[in-house]
């Protein structure tokens, strides 16, 4: 594994000034946009807020994989063919703020939501497991086989509840990245490709924690013919990542404001992703040149 960090070898880093206490909105508001976070938690699961709600489990459950040994085995297989799959890639990255760098923020003790569209999610499911990068599933059965695998990669795990209201869950989630941040994909798990939920902003108003929208990219990717065109990395290929300024959302952010920031975070991630995919066609070409003078 080769990794290249395009930065300054020598830079002051500032960290954000501290959380501004807690909006806290009236009591009709609060079960209204609760209700929104819920569904959003739930369907990043693939999981229906009132199915959750009215039986506590999944139909057709004899479908599903429910032993805690296999439940066990899947996680570990998964976890392994991560590892080896995107092990052999090259990884690149550009930080339009080095303290947005999980590894920087690890050192400085600044929180972040990092957000990732859904087709590229095995990048950061190699290169940023670590215990401190807590990713949102939902708290229910539906999510325990991602759950095993990702925390058999080495994420902590935030389980947001469908089954309790979205305010509940939104206080289980405060409580649970309080030392670590939150990696949520704003478009699973059945899209728009490429688009941001209003979840992602009203999290970040709420939970008081800026967002970093990535941009990631892998070099001539096999892809899956789903909603999002999945991305698998090709071995010993190029991947890059481009990582935009973190965009600050306001603590008492209503509905418009809410949506001003979803379309700012959108536009911000969309262009990331173009970045990405441009510069990693650079390496390929760079390749051929290569090869041609020599």
């Amino acid at each position: 594994m080769t990794i290249d960090l395009d930065r300054s070898a020598s830079i002051a880093y500032k960290a954000y000034p501290p959380r501004p206490p807690r909006h806290r909105p009236e009591p009709n508001d609060r079960d209204a946009i609760g209700i929104e976070i819920a569904d959003w938690i739930a369907e990043s699961s693939g999981i229906k807020r009132n199915q959750a709600e009215s039986s506590g489990i999944v139909k057709d459950d004899a479908m599903k994989i429910t032993h805690p040994a296999l439940q066990s085995a899947v996680g570990a297989a998964g976890a392994f063919a991560v590892r080896k799959l995107v092990g052999a890639t090259r990884f690149h990255f550009r930080y339009a703020d080095p303290a947005a760098d999980p590894a920087a923020a690890r050192r400085l003790g600044i929180r972040y939501i990092y957000a990732f569209f859904h087709e590229v999610m095995l990048f950061p499911a190699y290169y940023w497991a670590w215990p401190e990068m807590n990713i949102l599933i939902s708290d229910h059965r539906d999510g325990e086989l991602i759950t095993r695998v990702v925390k058999k990669l080495g994420f902590g795990v935030v389980r947001g509840s469908t089954t309790r209201g979205g305010a509940r869950a939104l206080r289980e989630m405060t409580r649970r990245v309080d030392q670590g941040h939150l990696c949520v994909t704003p478009d699973g798990p059945k899209g728009p490709r490429r688009s941001v939920q209003p979840g992602l902003i009203y999290l970040s108003s709420k939970l008081g924690l800026p967002i970093v929208g990535a941009g990631m990219a892998f070099e001539r990717p096999w892809r899956a013919q789903s909603w999002d065109r999945f991305a698998v990395p090709r071995p010993f290929q190029t991947a890059t990542c481009v990582v935009p300024r973190p965009i600050v959302v306001p603590p008492d952010a209503d509905r418009d404001a809410i949506e001003q920031y979803r379309l700012e975070v959108e536009q911000s991630m969309n262009q990331a992703m173009i970045d990405a995919e441009t510069w990693v066609q650079t390496f390929k070409e760079s390749r051929r040149i290569h090869r041609s003078a020599s």
